[in-house]
Order: C-alpha cells, then structure tokens, then sequence
C-alpha cells in the first residue's frame, strides 16, 4: 500500500455497526412520552444516529424543543417536508408514522439508549483506529504518533465530542433529574463520587466529574497517604476505575502504601518486611481485595 495512501473501511473489510431499530424506537418512543424526549434532548447528540434519517429526524425535533414548540407527528413531518431529507412530506409522513407506530416496548427505552450509544462508541473507535493506522503509515514521529493515538482515545473515553455549548432549558433539565434523584429513591446518596470519608463527602458531596481539588499540607503531614486512600476507596467501594499519576514515587511504592494502609500494617514493618503471623494474614487479605481494583498507575517521571 503507498504510504500516502488513505485507508477506507471497504478496504479493510469493516462495516460500521449501528442498529436501525433501536434508533427508530428512541425516536418513536420520544413522540409518546415527553419525559423520554426531555431525556433524549439532554443525552443524545445527533451524531449518535448513524442514519441519515433518524439524525435529521432528530436534528429537527431537537430544533422544535428549543424553541418551546411542540414535537409531535403533525409538527415533525411539517418541519422535515422543507428539510431535504425526505423526497416529499408524503415520505416524512410514512417514515414519521412507522416509528411512531412500531415502537417494541416504551418500558424497554434504556435499552436502546444503551444499544445506540455503545454502536456510536464502536463507530468512534474504528474511526480513531483507522486514522491511527492513516497517520502510522505516513512515517511521523513515533512519540507524537504515540500521543495523537492516546488522545483519540481518551476523547472517546470521556466523551468529548459532545458541544460545550448548551441552551439554559437543557441543563435546568439535566439539574432538576439530578434533584429528582436525590430527593428520591437516591436520596441518601451523594450528588458525586463518594471518597470514603463521611465529613469529606458531607462537605463536598462527593467529587464531582469536572471538579479540581487541590490537597495541600506542609510537607510530612500525609497529603499522599490521603490521597491514595481516596483513589483506594473510589475504585474498591464504588468500582470507578481510578489512575494515580506521581512524579516521584515509583508504581512499586505507590501500591507499598496502598496495601499496608488496606492491611493496617505498620509503613515500617511493612517496608522492612518485619511481619508477624497476624500481619502477614492481613497482607495476605489485602492483597486478595485489591488485585483485582480497578486502579491504574503511572510514575512517568516526564508526564
């Protein structure tokens, strides 16, 4: 293959997944029940739909709903006739209808929330797959490949495709489920991330997704040993997968503390290996609920 050369998905033999009628019936399942397009309209970006129909059937319901008109059949096939995607108002009609009509089950709508979501994820990643092996091919820099590759997928990961732009009635929405939450059947849970530690979470409410929190102490005062053991909670009590980045302590080290803190062994005993009978079974216990955390670490020393 010329080195120049784009790769296409026909010639690797790859098709994108997607799933037809778990669009249609989000879409369909949007136009009975308004609490389902409330939500559809806070979590869905257009893209999600891989056919050009559901997208613009999307797109033009998302227009209505923000400027406070009603989405219905009668006001959708209306805003689409002019739209292009559809040859006629007569075929907007049809297509509107079905999806309207053939709706599995509106009980079963996560589901296909799920189902359409994880083919866009799949989408995604043969895209950054196929523009990693584009860029590997044209003979750049192995580091700078190495970092476009890491932060292809790391924008996939945390979803960063989705507009930072937002009208107010999308994130009243997204503030009055939170609430609807809270003040429901998840009423003794925190609005973030739990740590651990009661006080902590009483004041912060747990850690919130977009929060920077800077822990600072005069030097010995154990700024690392809390730290760790919040990174330790999160992914033992929670299962939220937790990465530790440290300039100065090797990865070795980093897990030396997390498990003599877990086996509430002495940090001395432990790193001279001076273990009594009871201290070797508590290590032999803390090792068993950690091996299997979701905990990453990097001591990168040039991050």
């Amino acid at each position: 293959m010329p080195r120049n050369e784009e790769l296409s998905l026909s010639s690797l033999g790859i098709q994108m997944p997607y799933n037809m009628q778990a669009e249609q019936s989000i879409l369909g399942a949007a136009l009975m029940d308004e609490t389902i397009l409330n939500r559809l309209i806070t979590d869905m970006e257009p893209e999600m739909f891989y056919s050009d129909q559901n997208r613009a059937v999307y797109e033009t319901m998302r227009a209505l709903y923000t400027e406070s008109e009603a989405v219905d059949v009668i006001t959708l096939v209306n805003a689409l006739a002019n739209g292009g995607t559809f040859a006629s108002a007569d075929d907007a009609k049809v297509y509107i209808t079905h999806i309207a009509e053939t709706v599995p089950a509106i009980s079963n709508v996560d589901s296909y929330f799920k189902i359409v979501k994880e083919k866009y994820q799949a989408r995604r990643l043969i895209e950054a797959a196929r523009s990693i092996l584009s860029e590997t091919a044209s003979g750049e820099d192995a580091d700078l490949l190495l970092e476009s590759a890491e932060q292809k997928i790391y924008d996939i990961r945390s979803g960063r495709d989705k507009s930072g732009v937002k009208t107010i009635r999308e994130s009243i929405l997204e503030v009055i489920d939170t609430m609807q939450k809270l003040s429901g059947a998840d009423r003794d849970k925190f609005a973030g991330i739990p740590t651990g530690f009661n006080y902590l979470d009483t004041v912060l409410t747990g850690l919130g997704r977009s929060d920077l929190i800077i822990l600072a102490a005069r030097p010995g005062m154990g700024k690392t040993s809390f730290a760790l053991n919040i990174a330790t909670n999160v992914a033992r009590q929670q299962k939220v997968p937790t990465i530790i980045f440290s300039l100065e302590m090797t990865c070795e080290q980093l897990t030396d503390r997390i498990l003599s803190s877990t086996a509430n062994i002495d940090s001395q005993a432990f790193r001279t290996g001076r273990l009594n009978n009871s201290d070797w079974n508590d290590f032999a216990q803390a090792t068993s609920l950690l091996y299997n955390a979701p905990i990453y670490m990097d001591d990168t020393s040039g991050i």
